[in-house]
């Protein structure tokens, strides 16, 4: 029982840091194409 709740949480950290590094992702290519307008 234990093992599995390890699991579990384990799984649920790595979905919230995969959550995370995709908004980041999205951030920044967003302020990249706004740094290209101004450039242009």
């Amino acid at each position: 029982m234990l093992k599995t709740k390890y699991l579990l949480s384990l799984i649920l950290i790595l979905l919230l840091t995969f959550t995370l590094i995709g908004n980041c992702a999205d951030l920044f290519d967003t302020y990249d194409q706004r740094i290209e307008l101004t450039i242009d």
